[in-house]
């Protein structure tokens, strides 16, 4: 129905839940621009893959509501919301954060120790989703292009033979985050400008390695 609020919840839990509005037109938005975005009346949830490792326990495992299973498992969730892992009807509750940061990331669950990390990430994989993520915004056409411009000069930067351009690469990603924080609360929502510079600044922290 149009016109009021309504909440998505993942796996099922309070813990991982988001709100999203629809407007009288029918047009949708998240109200967590990590875990989704809206364009008219579609909503398209977010992805990243953790990783769950149980440390030498090779017991069956749950990540509630999303996945049963035992071993080392890569596992495709929504960033921006909480996720449960439960062994032997213990839970623990855990965080993921765009483009993919998990808090804590080691834990134990019934006496078993868990960890939970991202796969290997390269920065020019991320940059290339960003790049995507500011386009799926749908904002001004060019707030866009100069977003993108920055982008892609970060990327360009990163896929030239000079093996020291992360300096430059991380000057753009710097750009970036300005022109974002210029725009915050008038042409990019206060939300959606989080998550943007969210991901540019763990772009940044992969580069200088403080990831």
């Amino acid at each position: 129905m149009p016109g009021v609020g309504y909440q998505i919840r993942i796996a099922q839990l309070s813990v991982g839940a988001f709100d999203l509005d629809v407007a009288a037109n029918g047009d949708v938005s998240s109200q967590n621009a990590a875990a989704a975005f809206g364009s008219g009346n579609v909503l398209t949830l977010n992805t990243t893959t953790i990783r769950v490792d149980p440390l030498g326990y090779s017991g069956a495992w749950w990540l509630f509501n999303v996945v049963s299973t035992s071993g080392v498992q890569d596992v495709m969730v929504v960033p921006g919301v909480s996720y449960q892992l439960r062994v032997s009807g213990q839970q623990q509750d855990f965080r993921v954060d765009e483009p993919c940061a998990v808090t804590p990331s080691q834990f134990a669950v019934a006496g078993f120790d868990f960890e939970v990390t991202c796969p290997s990430l390269e920065p020019e994989d991320l940059i290339a989703a960003l790049i995507a993520e500011v386009i799926a915004l749908n904002l001004h056409h060019g707030i866009t292009n100069s977003l993108d411009a920055k982008l892609d000069a970060a990327l360009d930067s990163l896929q030239d033979a000079n093996s020291n351009n992360d300096g430059a690469a991380i000057n753009k990603l710097n750009a970036f985050i300005n022109a974002v924080e210029a725009q915050r609360g008038h042409m990019i929502a206060e939300a959606e400008a989080d998550a943007l510079i969210t991901f540019a600044q763990v772009i940044i922290d992969l580069l200088t390695g403080t990831a």
